[in-house]
């Protein structure tokens, strides 16, 4: 299933994908717009084979013309977006639908929740959210949006814990969280020897994250997906894979170790620049 600029799966290994998540009891599965085809490709295999259950979560397309002044012209590229979602998917009631732009003048705009608002009511989709990147992004969202948005998709990792902070307002307001970016673009289970130059600065961070996982008898990817799964104010978590077999090594981090309470803790305690684990900075490197 295609994410930002991943090469496309073909139909099978989707297939394949699905079916191992299925068996897993995996619930909660991320799309959008925005991702090539992957829209195409889940709804093509649950039309064949059906996912009983199963919570879907779609994002708006990105190029919403959010900052227009006509407030019509906002409520049909929504409309368009969400009509190209439910003819993909094959869903006549989409489950939860995001917002997939969030800078801080958009969140803020008083016609896009006006528009949000008078669109989810004709009950087009169950849910309605945002996904960001930055905190005063999502407390912008969540004070202009109240009562709205009841999702927030948001980035949270063992190097990357600062949502934590809206933890008291998300419960206040009765915010599903979907934490993303467990393994950061896969930085984080990538060895530290291996590092690329732009990131060295990661270094102690992972090496002695690398320690922790080896005192626990696990791996840092299990160990840095526990840490997600493990915050009190995430409800899911979501992991891109690239094949079942992936998947399948992932979710025996779901299988309880008590054992790894002390190590967690330890975790916890790691402590990097945000600016360092800032994916933007990245693109200028390829990553």
């Amino acid at each position: 299933m295609d994410y930002g600029f991943s090469a496309r799966k073909a139909q099978d290994t989707v297939d394949e994908i699905l079916e191992t998540a299925k068996g897993i009891g995996i619930t909660f599965v991320d799309t959008a717009r925005g991702y090539g085809d992957s829209e195409a490709k889940i709804g093509d295999h649950l039309r064949r084979r059906g996912y009983p259950g199963l919570v879907l979560a779609t994002k708006l397309a990105p190029d919403i013309p959010v900052s227009v002044a006509d407030g019509a012209e906002l409520k049909a590229s929504i409309l368009a977006s969400i009509d190209a979602s439910r003819r993909a998917l094959g869903r006549d009631v989409l489950d939860i639908v995001l917002l997939h732009r969030s800078e801080d003048w958009i969140l803020r705009s008083d016609m896009l929740w006006t528009t949000v608002s008078e669109i989810g009511s004709t009950g087009v989709w169950k849910s309605f959210g945002i996904s960001v990147y930055d905190v005063p992004a999502a407390r912008a969202a969540l004070d202009a949006g109240a009562g709205i948005v009841e999702v927030v998709e948001a980035p949270y990792n063992v190097f990357d814990r600062r949502f934590a902070a809206l933890a008291r307002q998300f419960e206040r307001q009765g915010v599903h969280v979907v934490s993303r970016s467990a393994f950061l673009k896969g930085l984080i289970p990538l060895p530290t020897d291996a590092l690329p130059p732009w990131a060295a600065e990661l270094a102690p961070a992972k090496r002695r994250l690398e320690d922790l996982a080896a005192e626990g008898g696990t791996s840092v990817a299990e160990l840095a997906l526990r840490a997600c799964l493990r915050a009190p104010f995430i409800g899911s978590t979501i992991v891109g894979v690239d094949s079942a077999t992936e998947l399948a090594a992932n979710a025996r981090s779901l299988a309880p170790r008590p054992d790894l309470d002390r190590v967690l803790d330890e975790v916890e305690r790691i402590d990097v620049d945000p600016a360092s684990i800032d994916p933007r900075r990245w693109l200028a490197h390829g990553f």
